[in-house]
């Protein structure tokens, strides 16, 4: 792996009236094997760190463990995640998202519906305005690591690097389920 790239579904930096200049970004699985870096945050006169990179081992650590590659501890106990299709995978799924998201300083909720649950976490305190991050975490009963694997955790990244900024809004991710189902 090089430097991680976020793939940009807009070349346009959004202005947030403070200084402060978001890109929105589609968190693709490509970003898994382009080289180079695009910084996601961008500040006038910009303090150092603030474009930095998603660490790569990070990247492919977490998808090892959301892909079944690895066992991954979750709540005190070692588990395989070995597929994301069943309930009681997307269920380890959960709880493997919750805790990252948890250690990362933000609040998790599953939030159900007919026939799913989806993940929302955020940072907290909450703010008037919101970025928002998305995936789906299930898979067709297998370990997905491409489908949505990737995208879950390259979010998962990215909202962990956001949370270390002093940002004047909200970061939510939704990492949601039945997406193979057609939602």
């Amino acid at each position: 792996f090089g430097r991680i790239a976020f793939v940009a579904a807009s070349r346009k930096w959004h202005d947030h009236s403070d200084g402060t200049y978001v890109r929105m970004v589609n968190l693709a699985p490509k970003a898994f094997v382009r080289k180079g870096t695009v910084a996601v945050i961008a500040k006038a006169n910009t303090p150092p760190g603030i474009g930095a990179a998603v660490e790569p081992q990070f990247l492919q650590d977490r998808l090892e463990e959301f892909s079944g590659a690895r066992p991954v501890v979750i709540g005190g106990v070692s588990t395989t995640i070995a597929e994301r299709g069943s309930r009681a995978g997307r269920d380890k799924a959960l709880a493997y998202l919750e805790e990252r998201y948890r250690e990362i300083g933000f609040a998790p909720l599953r939030v159900a519906y007919s026939g799913g649950v989806n993940l929302v976490a955020e940072t907290i305190p909450a703010k008037s305005r919101v970025v928002l991050l998305t995936s789906h975490y299930d898979s067709v009963s297998n370990p997905g690591a491409d489908d949505d694997g990737s995208g879950t955790i390259t979010v998962l990244a990215a909202a962990a690097r956001l949370a270390q900024l002093n940002l004047p809004f909200t970061i939510r991710v939704v990492a949601f389920d039945k997406e193979e189902n057609g939602l």
